[in-house]
């Protein structure tokens, strides 16, 4: 079983990959490469509609084929092209299309054991295949021909909702991201797998593997929001005008009495005094889990103290003092944090967006 479920995982993260993240028929000269992003967008919107509204299996199948020439004419093989959207296709409409054969009412014209397939179900079953196939071809086709942050700069000039925007670009980051890890995982279970384990073994860990990528995604979505808050992003949108008071001449950090916790009552850090001066380099060592981490995101105004104060340039560090928009502007455009995972760290899709995006945040 898992090893089945691993080559077909591998399978499905190539093939995701290669549609959205390979950009080389995105640079072929063909006929879509030349066309404005937001027309094809607008395109695909009314042609997506479309699909969804007809009830003509004909009309549906010439789209279909429309998709087909017009990735020809795009310098896209058409056998590729079928294969991406073969591999699409079938995770919309199984779930659906498979109990509509025998579940709609009609008049029997074949069986499968004690259940029935009923005319009305198949042409229920084809019309929904050939709907999504339809879609998915002419989805496939634009991320094929257009660079994927071109998408969403587009997306962005025909106003829709930036938080919209930002999570289209989270999500086609981090899907292939979580996919990858769950590959990287079925490689270290094969590195270290003598003998067939039996079939309870194998059940226990295709259960775990996907209960470690829904952990993992939980960290990867709180690090990232951690990262951009830490540059300036802020939960309802404000931003700050451009300017800001310099910092006072106190010392950078104060801590007293400062305890947190983590969910669990696992500790986390416990400081009777800590200062940190300005103007000169402060290191700090300690083993694995001594709290290292979690006392730079204490300084970031990222984690909060369940006891104790902390201070940034002498002024209180809590989340009642972010929520002013001087103080915070002040805070975070004087103090950074690198995160250690990169993947945390670096969230946007290109390298301009990605330098772009604190001094946006400051209204730059």
């Amino acid at each position: 079983m898992a090893g089945f479920l691993e080559r077909n995982v591998s399978a499905v993260a190539g093939a995701i990959e290669r549609t959205v993240a390979n950009e080389a028929s995105c640079r072929a000269r063909g006929l879509l490469q030349a066309v404005d992003p937001r027309l094809k967008i607008a395109a695909l919107a009314a042609l997506v509609l479309l699909c969804s509204l007809t009830r003509s299996a004909a009309l549906l199948a010439g789209l279909y084929v429309l998709a087909t020439a017009l990735a020809a004419l795009s310098k896209i093989g058409v056998g590729a092209f079928t294969k991406r959207i073969w591999i699409f296709a079938p995770i919309f409409t199984a779930v659906v299309a498979v109990p509509a054969l025998f579940v709609t009412p009609g008049v029997p014209i074949a069986s499968l054991g004690p259940l029935e397939i009923t005319g009305e179900g198949a042409r229920a079953a084809l019309m929904l295949v050939l709907r999504v196939t339809a879609s998915v071809s002419f989805a496939v086709l634009l991320v094929l021909t257009t660079p994927w942050h071109r998408v969403l700069d587009a997306l962005g000039s025909l106003r829709l909702p930036g938080v919209v925007v930002s999570l289209l670009a989270l999500s086609y980051r981090y899907l292939l991201l979580l996919l990858r890890a769950l590959s990287e995982l079925f490689m270290a279970r094969e590195s270290r797998v003598v003998a067939p384990l039996p079939l309870r073994q194998e059940t226990a860990f295709v259960s775990r593997s996907a209960g470690y990528l829904f952990l993992k995604s939980l960290h990867l979505a709180e690090g990232v929001h951690m990262a951009m808050v830490s540059r300036g992003w802020d939960d309802e949108g404000r931003r700050e005008p451009r300017g800001a008071e310099a910092p006072p001449a106190d010392p950078a950090f104060e801590l007293r009495d400062v305890r947190f916790t983590y969910p669990g009552d696992i500790p986390g850090l416990s400081i009777d005094r800590l200062e940190i001066p300005r103007g000169r380099c402060t290191i700090l060592l300690g083993r694995n889990g001594s709290g290292k981490s979690t006392l730079l995101k204490v300084l970031d105004g990222l984690l909060y103290p369940q006891a104790g104060s902390v201070k940034a340039f002498g002024r209180d560090v809590s989340e009642r003092a972010l929520g002013d928009g001087a103080f915070r502007r002040l805070f975070r455009s004087s103090v950074g944090l690198v995160f250690q995972d990169a993947d945390v760290q670096c969230f946007s899709t290109t390298v301009r967006e990605e330098l772009a995006f604190g001094p946006r945040q400051m209204g730059f």
